[in-house]
């Protein structure tokens, strides 16, 4: 997992964070694995591509014949499956097209307290994914390398949105029994909004 994000060809403060938060999540969960994933429906094809293929795809079919904005429909009309009732957006809203979630905790995380490869990192890699197609390459010393400050506003907000959530998650769970390899991060990615991205308790009003 962490490998597969942390490959060479992605460099950015925001996408180092990203892999740091959901490394920290995955501490909290004392790094389990179970064969239990994240919901099906909605879900892109080029996961069930990527799975079989023993997650080694670069980029999984049938991603190279599509293009980003499309890729991007299919990533966030998953994701919005994937939120409990409490905070997702309904279908053609303009909410949904703005991807304005609430930056509240108004409830339980459900499916989403998954852990393993089978959990979050499929959400992580799709973000990987779109930023390659997205963004072209400038060779360094023989690596194709990929810089997210060169990424879409779209992109940067669903990496931002991902990374809330799963420090969300994060400050809900206990620590297993056992110290965790890794200790979960002490503070907030610079990257997000300072104020309105931290999670809270409170309900919508």
């Amino acid at each position: 997992m962490e490998q597969y994000l942390r490959a060479p060809d992605v460099v950015g403060d925001d996408w180092k964070d990203a892999v740091d938060a959901l490394m920290s999540l995955e501490a909290l969960y004392g790094f389990k694995s179970p064969l239990k994933g994240l919901s099906t429906t909605a879900r892109p094809v080029c996961i069930h591509n990527w799975v079989q293929r023993g997650r080694a795809d670069r980029i999984p079919a049938p991603l190279p014949s599509l293009t980003p904005a499309e890729f991007q429909v299919q990533l966030v009309a998953w994701w919005n499956e994937l939120m409990p009732d409490w905070r997702k957006l309904e279908k053609d809203s303009k909410e949904l097209e703005d991807r304005d979630w609430k930056r509240e905790i108004g409830g339980s995380w459900g499916g989403l307290v998954m852990p393993g490869n089978n959990g979050l990192y499929s959400i992580v890699a799709c973000l990987r994914w779109w930023l390659l197609m997205e963004v072209d390459f400038v060779e360094v010393e023989g690596v194709e390398v990929h810089y997210t400050a060169k990424a879409s506003a779209e992109w940067t907000k669903m990496l931002q949105e991902v990374v809330w959530v799963i420090d969300a998650i994060a400050s809900t769970q206990e620590p297993p029994d056992q110290p965790p390899a890794k200790k979960p991060r002490s503070s907030r990615p610079s990257s997000k909004p300072s104020s309105s991205s931290k999670p809270s308790s409170s309900s919508r009003s």
